[in-house]
């Protein structure tokens, strides 16, 4: 059984080729593992909307923006309801004001990135004053 420091490696090496489009391809060993994250690695961030506004269509289109270049799902929680992050429609039924509390998952290793992104996106106030 690997630790999961060597686990960590090899999905972020395997995402490194397929990003890259690197020869030789992804193992399909390494393709199964980022498709399937074991169990205890979670690829979540939990944000707080800070903006005036809150979650509205430009802010939502940001985001949608951002996660429609996921190789996998990106999910948007809110209060137990949960919404693709990849539809910008999707995401404003969530009616987030400021303050709420949204929880962004990715299943994709490889998404990791993005969901920081995402993450940070939100954060900043999606670059609003």
């Amino acid at each position: 059984m690997l630790n999961k420091n060597v686990l960590m490696l090899i999905l972020h090496w395997a995402c490194f080729c397929d990003v890259w489009k690197q020869k030789p391809a992804i193992h399909p060993a390494a393709r199964a593992m980022t498709e399937n994250i074991p169990a205890g690695i979670r690829l979540e961030k939990e944000v707080i909307i800070v903006n005036e506004l809150g979650l509205h269509a430009r802010s939502a289109a940001k985001i949608a923006k951002i996660a429609q270049k996921a190789r996998g799902p990106i999910r948007i929680s809110m209060q137990g309801r949960q919404v693709d992050a990849k539809s910008m429609l999707d995401i404003m039924t969530l009616a987030a004001g400021k303050g709420a509390v949204l929880l962004i998952s990715a299943k994709d290793f490889c998404d990791e990135a993005l969901l920081c992104s995402i993450a940070a996106l939100v954060e900043q106030g999606f670059g609003e004053e």
